[in-house]
């Protein structure tokens, strides 16, 4: 473990798949300032960014302007700033960042396996690191951000 950072969420009413996305631009502006600092010292070949919203990851691989201006703006952003890594899944209860995020105690953290090391994946070729497929509800919220078309046509003899 390098660094980590956690955020409360906003006091306005936001959708689960929305703090998701500010989750994942959060670990896109650490992953800058880790990179930068990093590549002064050692040469870095590959770079993984995880998540455990399969939600984030299929809104990451498509284009912002699919979706409404809120995802679009914030999938620009993280897409510029993550251009060089590689986003993948990590189960819930496999991500270190949610032992911060369900609080748990300094003297239980302290001695956390997950939060320390992470999961034993971590440490094989990217060919081992778990892969996902879209459940039905996931492709619910999917949609629910993308941008509706309206065609209007007017005819006149």
């Amino acid at each position: 473990m390098i660094t980590s950072k956690t955020r409360v969420a906003p006091v306005k009413s936001i959708t689960l798949p929305r703090l998701e996305l500010l989750a994942a631009l959060l670990l896109s502006e650490l992953y800058v300032v880790v990179l930068e600092s990093l590549r002064k010292v050692i040469q870095i070949d590959k770079l993984f960014l995880f998540s455990d919203s399969q939600v984030v990851l299929d809104w990451l691989k498509s284009s912002p302007s699919r979706w409404k201006i809120f995802v679009a703006n914030h999938i620009l952003i993280i897409q510029k700033m993550s251009s060089e890594a590689s986003w993948h899944h990590v189960k819930s209860q496999e991500n270190p960042a949610d032992c911060t995020s369900r609080g748990i105690a300094a003297s239980k953290l302290k001695v956390h396996k997950l939060w320390w090391s992470g999961q034993q994946w971590l440490s094989q070729d990217s060919l081992h690191f778990p892969s996902i497929d879209l459940s039905t509800s996931c492709k619910e919220d999917v949609k629910c951000e993308e941008k509706s078309s309206t065609v209007l046509t007017n005819v006149s003899t």
